[in-house]
């Protein structure tokens, strides 16, 4: 029974990314992001349950990608043709908006890539594919609690969707999060990076999201040069 715990977190995943396409049918994508966030919880909780109970397996591993696809790559994908679409989402206004699909696809590749790279254990080859869907899901909020219009434009919308596209089955570093002890010494990128999350969260709040993973993306190649 043990073994269907972490599984069963897993699937929250799962519902979480289902809930948030529908949130985009009923025209709430500040809800449709919020899933993103709440399909990341349960993603990292599904792991550390998992390493709690000692009940990982193959199969939690395999359904772990599946799961994330969809919330991680379907969604933002989608969330980003709904912007692209003038905020439609039954009926295609531009053909341009196909772009978001772009996220879901190059997001397969990423996963598939991880799922066969032993290495991928103390950094990422590649942007993890929620990083990306966190980008995506900053968006709406950002423009909910700013009302910066130029977060929405298709030019803006369109090259970040390229951008993290390529980033994703990239070959750039990208530090894990998971310590291995607390040492000052050999988690000093890690520390600083909570440090200047949580400063940031604190002063410009979801904006703060987009300058994290710049600010990742940056400590990360000092990480990997250190460790090298």
């Amino acid at each position: 029974m043990k073994h269907h715990i972490p599984n069963f977190v897993t699937l929250l995943n799962l519902i979480s990314g289902l809930l948030g396409l529908v949130f985009l049918l009923m025209n709430k994508p500040v809800l449709a992001a919020i899933m993103i966030f709440s399909a990341s919880l349960f993603d990292f909780l599904d792991g550390f349950v998992a390493r709690l109970l000692h009940a990982t397996s193959p199969m939690g591993k395999e359904l772990d990608s599946l799961c994330d696809l969809l919330s991680f790559g379907v969604l933002p994908g989608f969330l980003v043709f709904y912007y692209l679409n003038d905020q439609h989402f039954l009926s295609v206004e531009n053909y341009y908006a196909f772009v978001g699909f772009l996220l879901p696809v190059f997001a397969a590749l990423r996963l598939a890539k991880f799922n066969i790279d032993l290495n991928q254990k103390t950094s990422f080859r590649g942007v993890p594919v929620p990083l990306s869907a966190w980008f995506f899901a900053a968006i709406p909020l950002i423009f909910n609690e700013y009302s910066v219009s130029w977060v929405l434009s298709p030019l803006f919308l369109i090259i970040s969707t390229v951008v993290f596209s390529f980033l994703m089955v990239s070959n750039i570093s990208v530090m894990s999060m998971k310590f291995s002890d607390y040492s000052w010494a050999g988690n000093s990128s890690r520390y600083f990076l909570i440090f200047i999350s949580l400063l940031s969260f604190v002063l410009i709040h979801f904006a703060a999201i987009p300058v994290i993973i710049i600010v990742c993306l940056i400590l990360s190649q000092f990480y990997m040069s250190k460790i090298r």
